[in-house]
């Protein structure tokens, strides 16, 4: 991160902030940018709101809490997900076990009362360990994958969720 905007002061011939300003301006920069989401699949928000009026919405992700914090504030979802964590909140990499074990604790969830959403195969992998049932997003797996449902969309997401239950 801190790379990159030396690069760009370098390119531009700007003075080079020092590490402390400089990373202060990059995470300024990305919560400005994740409060503007143009790049969510059309209708996500939507999704969200109408999963909030039947089940309790969490997010936790391997970005830290601010990032998640502005991306949530952007889309206007602040109200709608309940437990919003990173790996700064939790202590521990997305792709470790401890992470979901401290996700579902602060959430104040079971696994098996969970289901983790994840397009990528290896978290879900990690969480079904602990008893969640997963839901893998994609339109074609990229490996072994043992996910409780695939789907192609995070749209498809309601109607998924009534199979679990």
């Amino acid at each position: 991160m801190l790379a990159f905007l030396r690069a760009m002061c370098a390119h531009l011939g700007l003075l080079i902030p020092e590490r402390s300003r400089g990373l202060e301006v990059m995470r300024r920069a990305e919560i400005h940018v994740c409060r503007h989401p143009d790049a969510v699949v059309p209708g996500t928000r939507e999704v969200i709101v109408e999963l909030s009026h039947t089940w309790h919405v969490h997010m936790a992700t391997g970005n830290p809490s601010w990032r998640v914090e502005a991306l949530l504030e952007g889309l206007g979802l602040l109200d709608v997900v309940r437990t919003r964590c990173g790996p700064d909140l939790v202590d521990a990499r997305k792709l470790t076990p401890h992470f979901f074990e401290r996700v579902f604790r602060l959430a104040g969830a079971l696994p098996t009362e969970a289901a983790v959403v994840d397009d990528n195969t290896e978290p879900l992998w990690i969480a079904a360990r602990l008893g969640a049932r997963t839901i893998h997003v994609t339109s074609a797996c990229d490996g072994p994958c043992e996910a409780t449902l695939h789907i192609d969309s995070i749209l498809e997401l309601p109607a998924a969720l009534l199979h679990l239950v």
